[in-house]
């Protein structure tokens, strides 16, 4: 459990660091500054939507997603498997990058987004750092389901 919340307090608090940084320096949806040319641009974005700028509005609805999450994260986190090794970072990086969207639309109504990635025609939506953690939680856990569902599965032709 220990590992959970310190890989989760590591993501809010790069996430809440970094969001500072872009809505003090950053002007809202004016301002793009270049660190790789046009692949990669720092640009303050308020998403009022979900990760990556999907789905916009429902601002209520979002915060109690993201409650949900967490009290599955909590739930999960209850089972000695995800309390250790790379499940506890996985759900660690969930629940940092859940709470730092939860609290970003409970103080301000929206999410400051703030990286901006692509080539000139193609951009990827804006996002930051908590949907950073999100999504690789996310990902690592789906892998490490998968891998442990097929170490479990009866070997081919078991009754």
């Amino acid at each position: 459990m220990r590992r959970i919340l310190l890989v989760g307090l590591l993501v809010l608090v790069l996430d809440a660091v970094s969001k500072a940084f872009v809505r003090a320096e950053i002007s809202v949806h004016g301002e793009t500054i270049r660190v790789l040319g046009d692949f990669l641009r720092l640009t303050h974005v308020r998403n009022t939507g979900s990760a990556f700028s999907l789905f916009q509005g429902g601002r209520f609805f979002f915060i109690g997603f993201s409650l949900v999450s967490i009290a599955l994260i909590a739930a999960l986190a209850r089972a000695p498997r995800y309390r250790r090794g790379a499940y506890a970072v996985s759900l660690g990086m969930i629940l940092g990058g859940a709470f730092g969207n939860l609290v970003d639309r409970i103080l301000f109504g929206h999410v400051t987004d703030w990286i901006d990635m692509g080539v000139p025609t193609y951009r990827w939506p804006t996002y930051n750092v908590a949907d950073v953690g999100i999504t690789l939680g996310v990902a690592l856990l789906a892998v490490l389901m998968i891998r442990h569902s097929r170490e479990e599965a009866p070997p081919p032709g078991a009754a």
